[in-house]
């Protein structure tokens, strides 16, 4: 069998076509570089040859690979047309479609420029000139793959270490192991962040260690959140977070919160009188909801209430008033009404101390000489 030859004089109006034509745009030198091709033929007569092959463009050459086609596969190939691209067939009929597949092989990392060529040749092996076809198509080889990592702005992807710009990546790296990293959340503006959720290929980690053999993309998706902010004088407000886009986030703090110190004693309180946001009232309620569409800012509004340390304040000012006017009264009459009880023992023994002639028992005037009675206060003296 004699292969394709592309300088032949016109015979008949043989024609064929290619379709489906499928090649990578990219290929690591020495790899498999598969192209998939179909080929559309009319009036191959009996005896006639269907060549399909794959060629450099600048020099008609034929690259390097092997060929296999259904439902007729190729014929064995020998001589200077082994372990290159060509496919030869006879057909079976004298019309129909070949399915073939090249797997080619490059070992010069470049930008090739290769066409794929059909056409039929006949009993004597002359090509047919009005039944050639040509497909153009580009395989960028190179000793490197390529590695695309998408994400959105402003997310950092890291690969081996190296932080690369904002947003998605596009890189060129040496097949074997590589780690891919972005970080768990990103702050977007004030109240507003990304949240990393899951990888393309289903992993969660935000680290990926990937042994690499071909070009491989990976997506990392985030998750928008949007921050609750709850502002509060008193108490502890529960709710203040981050929560996902379009969730809804619950707050709430006590209806009431003790006041300090000694008016906290008393049952002195604050009591909650709404939230409220810009201004505006959100809920009356100490506790809500509040869907995420946006970040939010509640801050809780509160009344102090005084009406447990009034009351308590107001019965220790009458109990003391009273008190103090009860023992008052009492100190009056025991000043008015001495008593004898104390007075006579008293007197007895100032009378036994106090020598004779010489003081009142009664005032403490001076007494002398034998004087009965106490000049001053007329008290008898007893000797």
């Amino acid at each position: 069998m004699l292969l394709i030859v592309l300088s032949a004089a016109n015979v008949h109006a043989q024609t064929t076509s290619i379709s489906n034509l499928s090649a990578p745009s990219h290929a690591l030198v020495g790899t498999d570089v598969r192209v998939s091709l179909t080929v559309e033929y009319s009036r191959g007569y009996n005896g006639y040859w269907l060549g399909i092959a794959i060629v450099y463009q600048d020099t008609s050459d034929f690259v390097q690979g092997t060929a296999h086609a259904s439902p007729t596969d190729c014929e064995t190939v020998t001589g200077q047309y082994s372990n290159l691209a060509v496919c030869g067939i006879s057909p079976l009929k004298s019309a129909g479609s070949i399915s073939v597949t090249f797997t080619l092989k490059f070992h010069v990392p470049k930008v090739y420029q290769l066409s794929a060529f059909a056409l039929i040749e006949n009993s004597n092996y002359d090509a047919i000139d009005e039944s050639v076809s040509e497909r153009g198509f580009t395989v960028t080889v190179s000793d490197k793959l390529e590695l695309d990592i998408h994400t959105q702005y402003p997310v950092v992807v890291t690969v081996d270490g190296v932080p690369r710009s904002p947003g998605s990546v596009f890189l060129q790296v040496y097949p074997g192991e590589h780690t891919i990293s972005v970080p768990s959340t990103v702050e977007v503006d004030t109240g507003k962040r990304l949240r990393f959720d899951h990888w393309s290929d289903g992993s969660t980690s935000t680290s990926k260690m990937e042994d690499l053999s071909d070009d491989a993309a990976y997506t990392a998706i985030y998750v928008t959140q949007y921050r609750l902010t709850l502002v509060t004088a008193q108490g502890t407000a529960n709710g203040d977070a981050w929560y996902d886009e379009g969730s809804s986030a619950e707050f709430s703090v006590p209806p009431a919160v003790p006041m300090s110190g000694i008016l906290g004693m008393l049952g002195g309180k604050f009591d909650f009188e709404g939230w409220y946001e810009g201004g505006r009232s959100v809920t009356s309620s100490n506790g809500g909801s509040i869907t995420m569409n946006t970040s939010h800012t509640l801050t809780a509004n509160w009344a102090p209430n005084y009406t447990q340390p009034i009351i308590i304040l107001s019965v220790v000012c009458v109990a003391a008033v009273g008190l103090a006017y009860y023992l008052s009264g009492r100190r009056s009459r025991s000043e008015v009404i001495p008593s004898t009880t104390h007075e006579k023992p008293a007197t007895r023994q100032a009378e036994q101390a106090m020598p004779s002639g010489m003081f009142c028992i009664q005032c403490g005037a001076g007494i002398t000489g034998d004087s009965k009675f106490c000049k001053e206060c007329g008290a008898k003296v007893e000797r």
